[in-house]
């Protein structure tokens, strides 16, 4: 039988079917829009390998079935599963269905707790509850009333052909296409209903179907810290850090997804809370210091009173900087070197696997500035106090030629490169 637009099927080793309901540019990739109440099935065969039997995808039970009836009653989203488990153990439930985690309570012992929230990625279907809610706090009537993100026409006109890699721009345009090739489309904001369909429809079904992603896993989060609130001995003796491993365009650019060098792939939401009376200044503050996730480690170990051992040189151990300094004061930190942020990614699919790095794209990220070289010597530069959006490529400018002429050989030598 026909699968109708909102079933799907996914397979063993993280691979989806292809719906043929879906708009024929996007099956392969969109994986599906909308609501899980709306005639769902989700089957995965990777239950084996996954705690509990929740996969990656952020759907199948131990069952390997997610089920939704639309009256209230579905099956557990992974994310769930996850902060219910870590929930429980912070409040001292025993734990016993889980083979591939700690299922004792946490008690008054040191521990490290670390969760991988998920529905962020592919598989754009949601239970009602969120999708609702992010309606609902918005004041969204219509599918039409979701706003899209600034995107300028002819952005990439400026920048090297290397910066166009990536499946994102395929993407993109998958999704445009997609909304040309149907009539209509499920309606996202009325449950069972059809629209007719458009590229800026598509566009923002699925912009409101990942911002109803993002506020599940902010619940998911407020269960947690919920459970520490209701241990005084543990939320006044806890370090929480949250991040994410990469940023995510909505059509930025052109792009749809991850594994750019602008901001919107390389940002990420970066919040760290230490409850100790020395860093209470910092309490809900921001700092514009250009900052890395390979400065995690270094800052927790720091927190935690490790020791840091140097090199037999003297240098670092770490490449990473510690950003306790940052919490201790974020207005003037006394950091021990200069602050940047340096990312990376392939020059080409077929450069996936090498470890040559002039075989990568590499950006870095100073304060006010963003300097990238492409595999084959294209240059981007931004200024990122003017241009957030990064719409106005520089590095052809004479007059900021002296920015490139900082920045530049700082990537070179952080990237293990001499020209």
């Amino acid at each position: 039988m026909r699968r109708s637009w909102d079933e799907i099927q996914l397979l063993s080793g993280g691979r989806w079917n292809s719906n043929p309901s879906l708009p024929q540019q996007i099956q392969f990739w969109a994986h599906g829009i909308g609501r899980t109440s709306v005639g769902v099935e989700f089957r995965s065969g990777m239950n084996s390998t996954y705690p509990a039997g929740y996969s990656y995808t952020g759907f199948a039970d131990s069952s390997g079935l997610f089920e939704d009836d639309g009256k209230g009653n579905r099956s557990r989203l992974t994310d769930e599963e996850i902060a219910n488990w870590a929930a429980d153990l912070i409040r001292g439930v025993p734990q016993s269905n889980s083979a591939y985690s700690a299922t004792v309570p946490i008690g008054g012992r040191s521990f490290f707790m670390m969760l991988g929230l998920t529905k962020t990625h592919g598989a754009m279907y949601m239970p009602d509850e969120f999708i609702d809610r992010v309606i609902a706090v918005n004041g969204i009537k219509s599918v039409d009333d979701v706003l899209l993100p600034p995107i300028l026409a002819g952005d990439r006109a400026d920048i090297p052909s290397d910066a166009n890699f990536g499946d994102g721009r395929k993407t993109y345009n998958d999704i445009l296409a997609g909304g040309r090739s149907v009539a209509t489309i499920p309606d996202i904001v009325h449950a069972g209903s059809q629209i007719a369909a458009s590229e800026d429809r598509l566009h923002k079904t699925m912009v409101l179907a990942y911002l109803a992603a993002v506020y599940e896993i902010d619940v998911q989060i407020g269960k947690i810290i919920d459970a520490l609130d209701a241990n005084p001995s543990l939320r006044d003796n806890t370090i929480i850090v949250f991040t994410s491993d990469h940023g995510f365009h909505l059509g930025e650019k052109g792009f749809w997804g991850k594994q750019t060098l602008w901001n919107e792939s390389t940002r990420v939401p970066f919040i760290i809370v230490d409850p100790r009376n020395q860093y209470a200044g910092s309490r809900g503050a921001t700092t514009n210091l250009p900052v890395s996730l390979v400065d995690l480690y270094p800052t927790l170990v720091e927190l935690g009173g490790l020791p840091d051992v140097p090199l037999a040189s003297g240098a670092p151990a770490l490449d990473g900087l510690s950003l306790a300094p940052v919490l201790r004061n974020y207005q003037a930190p006394a950091l021990r070197r200069r602050s940047l942020a340096i990312s990376s990614n392939f020059g080409l699919i077929s450069d996936r696997d090498l470890a040559d790095p002039s075989r990568r794209n590499h950006t870095v990220r100073a304060e006010g500035w963003r300097y990238t070289l492409s595999k084959n010597g294209g240059e981007e530069l931004y200024d990122e106090v003017n241009d957030p959006n990064e719409w106005n490529n520089l590095a052809s400018h004479p007059e900021f030629k002296w920015v490139k002429d900082i920045l530049r050989p700082i990537l070179l030598e952080r990237t293990g490169q001499t020209k």
